[in-house]
């Protein structure tokens, strides 16, 4: 429910989204929607869009902002930016280029 949500969000992420990156945040729960909803939002520079919203911890944060990739970035707090950059590389590594060319080559042998 919308009070529960509220009742365990225990800090705040800084993030500068795109449109359609705030279009996913609203996505992800009631009170991160209306945290959006409430913000005075202007787009930046770049058309991005910065806002604060509400997060349960770092870990929760970065498993529910992760998906979202580049159309939303965290700015703070720094070691939820850390997770999600420590995440991204566990990804690169899993499914990067070289580990891509090296189970391609090793099931062609086989």
């Amino acid at each position: 429910t919308a009070r529960f949500e509220r009742e365990i969000q225990r800090g705040t992420a800084v993030v500068r989204a795109t449109s359609r990156g705030l279009k996913q945040l609203r996505g992800t729960g009631f009170a991160v929607g209306a945290a959006i909803d409430a913000a005075h939002l202007a787009k930046d520079r770049e058309g991005r869009f910065r806002v604060a919203i509400p997060i349960e911890s770092v870990e929760h944060a970065a498993a529910t902002l992760l998906p979202l990739g580049a159309e939303v970035e965290v700015l703070e707090p720094v070691a939820l930016r850390a997770r999600l950059v420590a995440m991204a590389e566990a990804v690169l590594r899993a499914y990067g280029a070289g580990a891509m060319t090296a189970r391609t080559s090793s099931k062609r042998k086989s």
